[in-house]
């Protein structure tokens, strides 16, 4: 009879790891079909033929749910075909129904929509074509519940904060031990930021990216069996956060890479080390894959360092910054020399509480030998954002320093609630508070302006002035200007405006996107003369044989 059990049982590891394996394929093939050229663009964007790949990534998933429902010991696995199933056939044809644009990170058809409409969401205007789908049924929800509809949806935080803030309080608690810190440090992090997207896809992106932080601290702390487990669940959120919001990820992937080497080097079991190590390298290779993986090369990289040289330059200019932001130049320029002197404030108190909790843990080291592992791990993680992120992206206008801002937002409320065991500090935060939970209304409505990027105002100055001598003015190459649209589209360079017809004798053209038009009045003092070009952009991905003339007066972003 133990023999026969002895069989049995290993029968069934030999069906789980078959399971295993053409799973990972199929989870592969998964991403490959979503990725690379093997949907079928519709006219709004959806798909609605998978190509060979996707059929067959269609036929494995739904051989493998079939067989895996068959067997007790393989039921977890065909649940796992079916989700993946479900996500390859249904979400892709919701993208199709959808009222308005989707937001399918790969932007499929974006352009071709655009072309063929002359809008980016015509039914409704406030809503760009960044925004992600699933406010139209949060909004439609929202409007049967409440009355109030998906535009109170766009301009208030409350469900975001109703879904991130338990958990930042749940992780502050656990850190400061301290319910009034915790309460404070919760206070900071609402306090620490302004702008409408809260259902656009960073907004989605954050609340996923917060959840996953969650969870991964609330493992790491614990240090249990279930660790690598719940690293292992997590690591598979990247996926998700690229569909949603792409500069996301790579903050997600820092995190991650940062914990599990951290966890390497504090964790005794020999065992559970190498299965970290080995978790490890399967996560770079599959960051590189979703993030490096289009035509990338150690120019492209080489190109990335140089820009962060010129990041950390461009952010040197402080004082041209509030010489013109006390010109008031324009009612928006008022609202962007608030928004200006908020961002100091918020980064100056971040830098003060993250310098008193390094001080208190190196005089804890050097008196005890002892290490406080949460703050190492912050720290490492926190320094990695301000590193790798801009040698990988360049500066970008101002992109990058304010998705890391944005990013960094959880690290620097949990550094400023750790800070508070300061008491001169503590009565510093209580004073300032107030004032910062004002400003932050004020630079959310004060001009009543639909801000995507909210500080890229504040750091787009700075890189706007830098350029603005330029006869021509461009944004550099940077990470999402790898292929993502293939074959059937090319790229207009800067070169095609140089002498647009009927412009030969003008004097100085410059080309602006929207963003960056509010920058350069503000740095100037000066109107601009928008002159509609018949062009799309400085720099874009267009289709060669759908009205390639069409105009356009904003640039289309392949990235986040």
């Amino acid at each position: 009879m133990k023999t026969v059990a002895n069989n049995i049982s290993l029968s069934d590891r030999r069906t789980n790891v078959i399971m295993k394996f053409f799973l990972s394929i199929a989870i592969f093939i998964f991403n490959v079909t979503l990725l690379n050229e093997n949907l079928k663009i519709g006219k709004y964007g959806g798909v609605y033929s998978y190509g060979i790949l996707g059929v067959l990534d269609i036929f494995v998933f739904s051989a493998l749910a079939i067989f895996g429902l068959q067997h007790k010991n393989t039921i977890r696995h065909s649940y796992v075909a079916i989700l993946y199933l479900g996500l390859l056939i249904f979400v892709p044809q919701m993208f199709v129904k959808l009222p308005i644009f989707p937001f399918v990170y790969r932007v499929y058809g974006h352009v071709d929509y655009i072309i063929q409409t002359g809008h980016a969401a015509p039914e409704i205007p406030t809503l760009s074509y960044q925004t992600w789908p699933g406010i139209m049924f949060l909004g439609a929800i929202s409007e049967m519940i409440t009355r109030l509809g998906v535009y109170i949806l766009l301009m208030t935080p409350v469900l975001y904060y109703l879904t991130v803030l338990p958990l930042i309080y749940s992780l502050m608690k656990d850190l400061t031990n301290s319910r009034t810190n915790s309460i404070l440090g919760v206070m900071f992090f609402m306090a620490s930021f302004y702008g409408f997207n809260w259902f656009v896809p960073g907004g989605l992106a954050s609340l996923i990216l917060m959840a996953s932080v969650y969870f991964l601290f609330r493992a790491h702390l614990g240090y249990n069996a279930q660790y690598l487990k719940v690293v292992s669940l997590l690591l598979l959120s990247t996926g998700v956060l690229v569909f949603t919001h792409f500069m996301t990820s790579i903050l997600w992937a820092v995190t991650i890479v940062d914990s599990i080497v951290f966890s390497t080097f504090i964790i005794k079991d020999e065992k559970t080390k190498r299965m970290s190590m080995t978790l490890l390298l399967l996560f770079l290779i599959f960051q590189v894959y979703w993030t490096l993986g289009h035509t990338y090369s150690a120019n492209l990289f080489k190109q990335r360092l140089n820009s962060l040289v010129e990041f950390m330059i461009a952010t040197g200019a402080v004082e041209k910054w509030t010489e013109v932001a006390q010109m008031g130049i324009t009612h928006h320029s008022k609202v962007l020399q608030i928004k200006m002197y908020f961002s100091y404030s918020i980064v100056g108190i971040s830098l003060i509480a993250v310098l008193i909790v390094l001080r208190d843990f190196l005089e804890k080291f050097l008196k005890t030998r002892k290490s406080d592992r949460p703050v190492l791990l912050l720290a490492l993680i926190l320094a990695s954002y301000i590193l790798v992120i801009p040698a990988l992206f360049g500066n970008y206008s101002g992109e990058i320093p304010s998705r890391i801002l944005a990013g960094s937002r959880y690290i620097l409320a949990i550094f400023v609630a750790l800070a508070l065991k300061n008491l001169k500090f503590k009565k510093i935060l209580i004073t300032t508070l107030p004032i910062l939970l004002l400003l932050s209304i004020l630079c959310t409505y004060g001009n009543m302006s639909y801000d995507y990027v909210a500080p890229n105002e504040i750091a787009g100055i700075s890189y706007t002035s830098v350029y603005i001598p330029s006869k021509f003015y461009t944004i550099p190459d940077a990470l999402w200007d790898f292929k993502y649209l293939a074959n059937p589209y090319s790229i207009l360079p800067i070169d095609s405006l140089k002498n647009p017809k009927g412009l030969e004798n003008s004097v100085v053209t410059i080309v602006l996107s929207s963003r960056r038009i509010d920058g350069y009045v503000f740095f100037t003092g000066k109107d601009i003369n928008i002159i509609d070009l018949k062009v799309k952009s400085s720099r874009i991905y267009f289709s060669s044989n759908h009205y390639p003339k069409v105009s356009s007066t904003f640039e289309i972003y392949g990235g986040p």
